[in-house]
Formats: structure tokens, C-alpha cells, sequence
């Protein structure tokens, strides 16, 4: 609708991420601050900072709208 193509990486692959960034034309990146399933082990800060470091043009968009429901 918008014009808009997407690219697919698991977050808890960090060499995954990285080919990613260096092999697809990328323009912005949208990092989910909350994981979304339990056998998610990212931390947030390590990727947005993994894709900057490799892509500093990259515009990255962190979204956490559960995090509000999410409690330890």
C-alpha cells in the first residue's frame, strides 16, 4: 500500500543482523524494545547500536507497545 518492501532477521542472531545490514538495501530498521516470545534473548541496545556501527544512514525506529502490559 505504501511502497514499502521489508527485510526478516531474528534479533537474537547478531551475525545474522549484521549480514543483513551489509547485504540488503536497508533504509530503516523498526527494533521491538519488548521481546515478543520467550525464547528471545536480544538486548535492544546491542542491535541498534550493531546497526549503526555498520549503517550510521540507517534510521532506526524502536517500538515497545506492550512493555506497559509486561510485568516480572
Amino acid at each position: 500500500m505504501l511502497g514499502i518492501t521489508y527485510e526478516k532477521v531474528d534479533f537474537n542472531d547478531l551475525e545474522a543482523v549484521k549480514d543483513k545490514i551489509k547485504n540488503a538495501e536497508i533504509t530503516s530498521a523498526l527494533v521491538q524494545i519488548t521481546r515478543q516470545l520467550p525464547s528471545d534473548s536480544y538486548e535492544a541496545e546491542t542491535v541498534v547500536k550493531t546497526i549503526k556501527e555498520l549503517r550510521p544512514d540507517i534510521l532506526v525506529i524502536t517500538d515497545d507497545n506492550y512493555s506497559v502490559f509486561k510485568n516480572r
